[in-house]
């Protein structure tokens, strides 16, 4: 399916980009430790790669690091996941609402461009009323190609018939001098 996405609507779209942005950040959140320092899943030894072509994949794990970091700031990790102003999760759940929410008159910015395959907004987002423009558009020059083309087989006619016409003047006229 990764290479359908590739080729799909969505594929580099600035909001796509956004909330994917959006979601990495959240998870490279960091929160005041019990000792003043800020903890975050990097100090528990998890690094993501540098290239950002690698989608925040995680590049090491540092076992020793998250072997310490269960050992002695247990109560900090719990804080980095479930602190309901700085957590991971918080951020993560409010960035996944903010990309994805599909209820309330707040929708997420993924909905309002592509909306669901199902309830109103299935033909209430961007990317539909776009297809309705084009599809508009498409009939509009379609009316246009079929009015020329009436137009100029009209005109066709018309000189066919008036050729027709000459020439049976022309015959009547050489008649006239043989």
């Amino acid at each position: 399916w990764e290479e359908k996405a590739k080729k799909g609507l969505l594929y580099h779209d600035n909001v796509t980009s956004t909330v994917m942005t959006n979601l990495r950040s959240a998870l490279m959140g960091a929160v005041e430790g019990l000792d003043g320092n800020m903890f975050s899943l990097s100090s528990m030894g998890l690094k993501t790669m540098s290239d950002y072509s690698k989608h925040g994949q995680f590049a090491a794990i540092d076992e020793s690091a998250l072997d310490s970091a269960i050992e002695n700031h247990l109560d900090d990790i719990q804080k980095l996941f479930s602190d309901s102003e700085n957590g991971i999760m918080k951020k993560f759940s409010d960035a996944l609402d903010a990309g994805v929410k599909s209820t309330g008159d707040n929708k997420g910015s993924l909905i309002r461009k592509a909306g669901l395959a199902s309830g109103t907004s299935a033909t209430n987002n961007e990317l539909y009323n776009a297809i309705k423009r084009t599809k508009t558009k498409i009939a509009s020059l379609n009316l246009r190609y079929e009015n020329e083309q009436n137009r100029l087989w009209k005109r066709y006619s018309s000189m066919e018939s008036l050729l027709g016409t000459m020439n049976s003047q022309q015959s009547s006229f050489m008649s006239y001098f043989q």
